[in-house]
């Protein structure tokens, strides 16, 4: 049985029974991203605690950051932000590959020139983190992945190299979608991504920024 709800002046409008697919999208993501507050908040209480030997600290630290990405990532998804910063792309793929290590038992790899770019740090990542995790896919447990970041002329470069089986060699799926995400991400800032077969024999992705390196 329904509940009737009323405000002075008349009946609580109510939400229409079929929502187009954004706005349920974005219904979901306010809610996702009420949660997400609070994994932030006990991950910031918990770091405070006396006693905690650094490292735990340190994760608990990384728990509440990851948090905070995912809910701006879903937020500004949703509403077509696209904000630029002034950042070291090669902190960022820095991090990222230091991430992917807690989930993979491939060899990670990276060697990084400092190269400020005028980007947005969010699309950026996303794409980082999906070319790394196909990466990763296509080497195996025991492959090798390697992340290079170098300037070239006015251009950010970031190489994503791995010693899996190659182009072609792996069946559609999460790979291609990763590669989507990842390609659209890199167009919202005049960019492209160029694949090519690498010195380790498998699959080397370059994400090439355009525009906006200071």
């Amino acid at each position: 049985m329904g509940v009737a709800s009323t405000q002075r002046g008349g009946e609580v409008p109510r939400a229409p029974e079929s929502w187009d697919g954004l706005r349920s999208l974005r219904g979901v993501c306010h809610d996702v991203g009420q949660e997400l507050a609070v994994v932030q908040a006990l991950a910031r209480l918990a770091a405070l605690e006396a006693g905690l030997p650094e490292q735990v600290r340190r994760q608990l630290e990384t728990i509440g950051e990851h948090a905070a990405y995912v809910a701006r990532m879903m937020s500004d998804s949703v509403e077509g932000i696209t904000d630029s910063a002034e950042f070291d792309l090669s902190e960022l793929v820095s991090r990222m590959v230091a991430d992917i290590r807690l989930r993979t038992q491939a060899t990670c790899r990276v060697v990084a020139s400092p190269v400020r770019v005028v980007a947005n740090p969010i699309l950026l990542r996303r794409a980082v983190v999906n070319l790394l995790d196909n990466a990763v896919r296509a080497a195996g447990p025991d492959g090798l992945v390697l992340a290079r970041v170098l300037r070239d002329g006015d251009n950010a470069v970031v190489e994503i190299e791995d010693d899996g089986p190659g182009w072609g060699q792996v069946g559609p799926g999460l790979a291609s979608l990763g590669l989507g995400v990842a390609h659209n991400c890199v167009a919202e800032h005049g960019g492209d991504l160029e694949l090519e077969t690498g010195q380790l024999g498998g699959a080397l992705v370059r994400l090439r920024v355009a525009a906006g390196v200071s």
